[in-house]
């Protein structure tokens, strides 16, 4: 390691092996790894041909041995860790993890069993516990565990609904309402039965799963009034041959 003095004329440390380490054993084990930086009591302390990683916190990376791409930031972030190609934020973030290409972002000290964030970059996949706000701030509408205040683009969304889809209308005991009455109800009220009017809509909302399924409700009530039609016309289209 040699001292040099920079162009403003302050003294910097530069490591003759690409290593900046700083710490009570921190960086023990390093033999072939490089550009690694480790800060912090024990971090990276077993770290031997690992590269590339930034173990910043008391006990950060210290059981990592080989692995490379690491940013483990936090008391114990990555304590146990063995894997490359993580991010692990926060105290005791991903401690336990033993893979690659994770993400754990938390504060609360539980490590890997309940993250706040979790994500994995090879599956592109990202996992929130808790509610998420996602547009200008302030904006959040709380008892949802996700808030987008904007638009969003998909390719494939999946409800999955609680209650049961509409195949009862087809049960025998199932009441359905007669032509006159849906057309009084209508009359009465503006909308057809079941589905919400188009000021509760304005004033609480669409859910998409629970419009769907009044949806397909009306959708199968409608398949049996045009059975029940088609028996009345071909009963009739008979009476009248037979004349």
């Amino acid at each position: 390691m040699t001292f040099e003095e920079t162009p403003g004329g302050a003294l910097k440390l530069r490591p003759t092996n690409s290593n900046s380490i700083f710490g009570l054993s921190a960086g023990d084990s390093l033999t072939t790894g490089s550009l690694n930086t480790l800060i912090g009591t024990f971090a990276g302390k077993n770290l031997k041909t690992g590269n590339a990683n930034t173990f910043l916190g008391e006990t950060a990376g210290r059981d990592n041995i080989s692995g490379s791409n690491n940013v483990m930031i936090g008391v114990g972030a990555g304590r146990m860790s063995a894997g490359g190609n993580n991010i692990f934020i926060g105290s005791f973030a991903g401690n336990n993890e033993t893979t690659g290409q994770k993400l754990y972002i938390d504060g609360s000290g539980t490590g890997t069993s309940n993250p706040l964030i979790y994500g994995e970059f090879n599956n592109q996949l990202l996992r929130f516990n808790g509610d998420v706000a996602v547009g200008v701030a302030g904006v959040f509408a709380t008892g949802y565990e996700l808030s987008v205040n904007g638009k969003i683009a998909c390719e494939e969304l999946l409800i999955d609904l609680v209650a049961d889809w509409p195949d009862y209308v087809f049960s025998e005991d199932y009441k359905l309402l007669s032509l006159s009455e849906v057309e009084s109800h209508i009359n009465e009220y503006g909308h057809l039965p079941n589905v919400p009017s188009a000021k509760e809509i304005e004033g609480n909302g669409l859910e998409v799963g629970k419009m769907n399924k009044i949806l397909m409700e009306k959708v199968e009530e409608l398949t049996l009034y045009i059975i029940d039609l088609e028996k009345k016309y071909t009963s009739l289209e008979e009476k009248l041959e037979n004349k």
